[in-house]
């Protein structure tokens, strides 16, 4: 359907998570990632971390039928940055593609609508965090001023995976570095 379309070049089509994931390998500059969250084996939304591993910049819009609260708000906390609802239809793809592509961030309307409901019912108190138990662990130690190797020592782990459970808080808190990281989690924590 977007293949012919002028200045859309499709780069891969891909059946499942695990096949996209791994057609991205064979183009990582992709810059913009169309998403559907049922598929067959690793669901979209558990893929879009993996995606995230290989692309940091890449932009994933989500393209779905699911359009309850719970599936749109943990797409967008785990990075994807629009969600278009699969009733849209070709045009709203194409105005998704290229307001992603200028930068910006795409909503169909009724998606937009569950999303300001979410807020407006008072739900959300914080943003959801998703962080494994390790990585809990680290970021409470990192705010408490402790170093990489003092986190090592303390946890029974090696500075290595120290640094790796960091570099994916990185991700997980959209930070640059220790202390962005240290700051959004405080923020986020209320």
């Amino acid at each position: 359907m977007l293949s012919p379309r002028e200045h859309i070049d499709v780069e891969f089509h891909a059946e499942s998570a695990e096949q996209g994931i791994s057609k991205l390998k064979a183009f990582p500059a992709t810059k913009i990632l169309l998403l559907d969250i049922g598929l067959p084996g690793m669901d979209g939304i558990s893929a879009i971390p993996e995606f995230k591993k290989i692309n940091a910049d890449l932009d994933i819009i989500i393209f779905s039928s699911y359009s309850d609260e719970d599936k749109i708000l943990k797409a967008l906390c785990v990075g994807a940055c629009s969600y278009i609802a699969k009733n849209a239809g070709l045009k709203p793809i194409l105005d998704a593609i290229i307001l992603v592509n200028d930068g910006g961030s795409y909503m169909s309307p009724g998606i937009a609508r569950e999303i300001v409901n979410y807020f407006m019912n008072g739900k959300v108190k914080k943003p959801v965090l998703n962080l494994t138990s390790r990585q809990q662990e680290i970021i409470e130690l990192m705010v408490d001023g402790r170093t990489y190797a003092a986190i090592a020592k303390e946890l029974y782990i090696s500075i290595d995976t120290v640094r790796y459970h960091i570099k994916q808080l990185y991700q997980v808190l959209h930070a640059n570095n220790k202390a962005e990281a240290i700051s959004s989690y405080l923020k986020l924590q209320g």
